[in-house]
């Protein structure tokens, strides 16, 4: 597999039922403050301050409609009185919210699942060539943009059961050789914007058998910006819904600068040394005002369609489009995928 860093945006979920920025931020104005308020039990001085940041959103999002979501938390929090009570967190919390009533019916793996199939195979073949004894993921890095839980969940959902299955496996060493396998091949998936709840996973390493799993690492984001409830929930858990849960999505959210560099060091670290950037489901106002570094001349394969390359503004890539004149739907990515990175 080539060095290849994959960047996923919020058009990377839409399959999913999760909303774009421009009907996610509809939602945002159209929140019904009083049922989530009702729903999750807040006191009146908690359902003032959730009002309080809901207007401060109205107005940003009116007098700027260019900004991202982040830009717009950015500005919330950007005065000096906000530095020791800083109040955009709140909006995540929203947006969890309204995250966590789509995953109690998101249950279809869609495109997720068909690259999960794809890397599945890519074990298989490097297993059969080379043993068990090496990360034959580890030239690739996930680096998503999303709230939302749906690629870390059916990306690495009954891995190694769906691998175990398949009529093209045949371990040379029985249940060590198995178990070797799914737990040395991990996927690292960088989350710089955080994520409204950990997954819970059946990896337990204290058990002698295969991981049902794929292991998911690097998960947590380093920097100001680390949204996220700090509980466990498994895909789809209706806990979510709940205040203990609803309350903590955005709690690490402080002063939120989308272009804060310590936010991406990580994700840039690997950008630089990937010899194939790919980007799906992001937009060129995302792409621009996020603070991804790429080299000069380096390749980043989007799935925008190629009229959309010159509006994305300050960086020094050589983009080109998957798609031509048409959007390449996130459902012939995995193909696309495998044609540029694994043959």
């Amino acid at each position: 597999m080539k060095q290849t860093v994959l960047i996923l945006g919020a058009g990377a979920s839409k399959d999913y039922g999760y909303p774009l920025w421009a009907d996610l931020r509809h939602r945002i104005v159209d929140f019904d403050l009083d049922n989530f308020g009702k729903k999750i039990g807040l006191n009146d001085d908690e359902q003032k301050a959730y009002e309080a940041t809901h207007t401060e959103f109205l107005h940003l999002q009116e007098s700027h409609p260019e900004y991202t979501l982040d830009k717009i938390i950015f500005e919330i929090d950007k005065p000096k009185k906000k530095h020791t009570n800083p109040t955009g967190y709140r909006l995540i919390n929203m947006v969890g919210y309204l995250f966590a009533e789509i995953e109690q019916s998101c249950q279809d793996g869609g495109w997720v699942s068909c690259f999960q199939d794809l890397l599945i195979d890519h074990v298989i073949d490097q297993s059969i060539e080379r043993g068990c004894g090496k990360n034959f993921l580890e030239n690739l890095t996930i680096v998503s943009l999303n709230y939302d839980r749906s690629f870390e969940h059916f990306i690495s959902a009954n891995f190694y059961n769906k691998l175990i299955e398949k009529e093209t496996y045949k371990p040379t060493g029985g249940l060590r050789f198995s178990k070797n396998l799914s737990t040395i091949n991990q996927l690292r998936i960088l989350k710089p914007h955080g994520y409204i709840c950990q997954l819970k996973n059946n990896n337990d390493p204290s058990l002698v058998r295969v991981h049902p799993d794929l292991i998911c690492r690097d998960m947590f984001t380093r920097g100001f910006r680390h949204p996220g409830t700090n509980i466990f929930a498994s895909y789809g858990n209706a806990d979510l819904m709940k205040k203990d849960y609803v309350e903590r999505m955005g709690r690490h959210m402080y002063m939120v600068d989308e272009r804060d560099e310590d936010d991406y060091r990580i994700a840039n670290g690997h950008i630089a040394n990937a010899e194939l950037v790919f980007c799906l489901g992001l937009s060129p106002e995302g792409m621009s005002q996020s603070f991804f570094n790429f080299e000069n001349n380096q390749d980043v394969l989007l799935n925008n369609k190629t009229t959309d390359i010159s509006d994305i503004h300050s960086k020094a890539a050589n983009f080109r489009s998957l798609g031509g004149e048409s959007r390449l739907e996130a459902t012939d990515f995995p193909k696309m995928f495998g044609k540029h990175v694994l043959e």
